[in-house]
């Protein structure tokens, strides 16, 4: 596994159990990947920065 992959996994896991957006509600029409849109919660998260 490199270390891209595994800071990934890392993130991700960050993200599903210490997010403090865990209930957003995720609009209409939309999917998770809104999340991680400009202009989204997810946007301003530091693990998006690694």
């Amino acid at each position: 596994m490199s270390i891209t992959e595994q800071i990934e996994k890392v993130r991700e896991e960050m993200c599903s159990s210490y997010c403090k957006y865990p209930e957003q509600e995720i609009p209409e029409g939309k999917t998770e990947d809104w999340l991680f849109e400009e202009g989204s919660p997810c946007e301003n998260c530091p693990l998006n920065k690694l």
